[in-house]
């Protein structure tokens, strides 16, 4: 094994991605096991799990599949003990579930608010304190990884509940690192752009897709291998200083001073 390999390895590893039925969730997980690990797949989309169960069967890895509402205490409970049944332990965990409601802030409805925070925000820390009382318990030196949203620097016009919920996860991120730390568990978000996923193919066709693009600084969306590398860095040992940290992978965009 060259010293890239070793560095980014996950060789051993056993990694659970939340959101892994479509879209990101199911790219991290893909390229997880691309790396070496053993990947629990968690969504409420059973039929999205196969797509991906097969994806990962056809590269010859290795997976469990979960069916997971991030909303429901109790399913986020069994999910991680299922994991922990097929694997025995977790070394890595993505966070990548999210949902958004497309609708001005004067037309939410308590549900939307209510639904969004629970997936993105409240699933998140559930799903994060479970796994990381497993690392502590078995002595585990883990990275949990946080997905939010490059809508978490800067007001988002339509979003106003989905840009919330992720700067929470931002803020979540910090405080979660601060208290892990002492654990050898390493927390750090990822920060994600626009990403050319099944769900704005056809968007992105159109005037008010080229508009989306043409805000970031790169003129494009990211294609999804473009977020193999940084997911692997913070996945892997190659990382293994960083905690706290809000890693970016979106052209450019937040620094950009028309965001």
């Amino acid at each position: 094994m060259s010293y890239l390999e070793d560095l980014f390895s996950l060789k051993g590893k056993n990694a659970l991605v939340t959101g892994a039925a479509s879209g990101l969730g199911q790219r991290f997980a893909y390229a997880l096991v691309k790396a070496g690990a053993r990947v629990a797949l968690a969504d409420k989309n059973s039929e999205g799990l196969k797509i991906t169960a097969k994806m990962i069967k056809d590269i010859g890895g290795e997976s469990v599949s979960i069916a997971v509402d991030l909303r429901k205490t109790q399913e986020i409970m069994a999910a991680v003990d299922t994991a922990i049944a097929s694997f025995q332990r977790l070394h890595v965990l993505v966070n990548c579930a999210g949902i958004a409601y497309w609708k001005p802030m004067l037309e939410l409805s308590e549900a939307d608010w209510d639904d969004t925070l629970d997936t993105n925000l409240k699933g998140t820390w559930l799903m994060a304190q479970r796994v990381a009382k497993h690392m502590i318990e078995h002595q585990i030196k883990g990275s949990i990884i946080n997905v939010s949203s490059a809508t978490s620097t800067g007001a988002q016009k339509n979003l106003t509940h989905y840009s919330t919920s992720k700067a929470a996860v931002d803020h979540l991120t910090r405080n979660m690192s601060y208290e892990l730390a002492p654990y050898g568990i390493r927390v750090n978000t990822f920060g994600p752009g626009g990403m050319k996923t099944a769900m704005v193919e056809e968007f992105l066709k159109t005037p008010d897709g080229q508009k989306a693009q043409n805000c970031v600084p790169v003129k494009r969306f990211a294609d999804l291998h473009e977020v193999d590398g940084p997911l692997l860095l913070l996945a892997s040992d190659a990382s293994s200083y960083m905690t706290g940290s809000r890693v970016a992978v979106d052209g450019g965009l937040c620094s950009h001073p028309h965001f």
